[in-house]
């Protein structure tokens, strides 16, 4: 990242720390421009407040995001009540209860918070690492700069994009930690290319399959035209980081994934379209004799019943 990008990003992310500020002392007079007023530690799932300004700026930010994993949705910082619930119901199925889910929210003090209480892993990873990450989340917000994501110090999900496969494959991830006996030793390796494989393949499988026996076709078909060229990239950046290449193997790895995720689909498609033609009933062609319609068997039956007559 160059200098002045790093800079503008920095500006920018003071300019949101100024309208969070707001909370406290605008509240009264003009609610709406707070992005996390709303902040409930009782909450499982928190939403950010609509702000014009900072959702468009951040929408800007999205927009390579989306041309990548062709899906307008993606990074859009405006998340649907069915993206709300189709995660509910993903993080209810797969116990994940303590997980704080946050959709387009920024809210620093609450994280620095549950940073100290998520006990699931230890003090000694964070307070090292777990800091470093909220320096960059407080400092370069995802709710200017995107990034679904799962922050396993805090234990919290991050959603930017209305698309529920993104947000469940970060909650698998979620799913994944906790099942580890040392979730935090697991958390900082899978921050190492390569070894991050690890949770992106069982998370993507997992949302894939968990989509499938649901039997939802749409959601289905939107899961894998999205997650296989997330994973596709994911891999191939992982190459890249020992093998640089100026981006090659890592568009590759974007582009394979799309193929392979249109064809299946396509497939998808071809399966649901058998199905449906062997369940249907099967119906009989109406033959037109004279001025009479016969079913072809009524019309074999009067041809016998002619020819036993003659005999």
């Amino acid at each position: 990242m160059s200098q002045s990008t790093m800079c503008a990003r920095i500006g920018l992310s003071a300019l949101l720390l100024m309208t969070i500020v707001g909370c406290a002392t605008m509240r009264s007079t003009d609610s709406d421009l707070s992005l996390n007023c709303d902040s409930d530690a009782s909450m499982q799932f928190e939403r950010g407040r609509p702000n014009v300004v900072i959702d468009g700026i951040g929408w800007v930010f999205g927009i390579p995001s989306r041309i990548a994993l062709w899906n307008w949705d993606v990074e859009n910082h405006n998340i649907s009540a069915d993206t709300e619930f189709r995660l509910e119901e993903y993080v209810a199925d797969n116990n994940l209860h303590d997980v704080k889910v946050r959709l387009n929210q920024y809210d620093p003090g609450g994280e620095w918070r549950r940073l100290t209480t998520n006990h699931r892993v230890s003090p000694g990873w964070r307070y090292t690492v777990g800091t470093v990450s909220l320096v960059g989340y407080t400092l370069l917000p995802g709710r200017l700069f995107g990034n679904d994501a799962y922050n396993p110090f805090t234990n919290t999900i991050y959603v930017y994009s209305d698309v529920p496969a993104i947000g469940m494959v970060e909650a698998g991830y979620a799913k994944d930690v906790h099942q580890r006996s040392y979730p935090g030793t697991y958390a900082v390796s899978q921050l190492i290319p390569g070894f991050n494989l690890s949770h992106e393949t069982l998370a993507t499988r997992d949302v894939i399959t968990y989509v499938s026996d649901r039997g939802e076709i749409d959601q289905e078909r939107e899961a894998v035209n999205v997650l296989y060229p997330r994973y596709g990239s994911v891999v191939g950046s992982a190459v890249e980081t020992y093998l640089p290449a100026g981006g090659v193997i890592e568009l590759g790895g974007l582009l394979a994934g799309h193929a392979t995720g249109r064809f299946k689909t396509r497939r998808l498609s071809a399966e649901i379209a058998d199905s449906e033609a062997m369940e249907a009933p099967a119906t009989s062609p109406i033959l037109t004799v004279g001025h009479e319609e016969f079913a072809p068997t009524a019309l074999d039956s009067a041809s016998r019943s002619n020819e036993n007559g003659s005999e």
